[in-house]
């Protein structure tokens, strides 16, 4: 996939769908900051982006909640060359305007899409989850591609 230099308003909303991929820094709010893969949850992306975080820390400590997460085995998805975990205990917003300037500025990096397998097993998820804010849950699952 084919992925421009850099992006206009239209061009970035015509990349920025459900299972997108994107690499970038995350300031979380605790204050840490870590580069990480980030998987688009919201289709409807002109002001706000949803993501889920994942991590290649499979022993993560216990504060955070981990049974609804979905493990990936080294090469299952195309973004992910090592073993990951998609963490499904919290989706974070991104502001489209910010992620258009980080793209611009090449500090964030598009990687591609993942499996409509992984992305029906996300939104299953997201729609059981007991941790997931609910007016996220509810934007999300309406813009489900069905």
């Amino acid at each position: 996939m084919e992925f421009p230099s850099s992006v206009t308003d239209d061009a970035l909303l015509s990349q920025l769908k459900v299972g997108t991929v994107l690499k970038a820094e995350v300031v979380f709010p605790d204050g840490e900051k870590s580069v990480k893969r980030l998987i688009v949850v919201s289709n409807q992306n002109e002001e706000l982006t949803l993501v889920l975080t994942t991590t290649t820390n499979l022993h993560y400590g216990f504060k955070y909640y981990r049974k609804d997460d979905i493990y990936l085995m080294a090469g299952q998805e195309g973004p992910f060359e090592i073993e990951t975990c998609v963490q499904m205990n919290r989706v974070l917003t991104m502001e489209t305007k910010a992620i258009k300037e980080k793209y611009n500025r090449r500090i964030l990096v598009i990687l591609g899409k993942i499996s409509d397998d992984l992305i029906s097993r996300i939104y299953d998820g997201i729609d059981k989850s007991e941790l997931i804010d609910q007016k996220h849950v509810k934007r999300i699952l309406s813009e489900r591609i069905k």
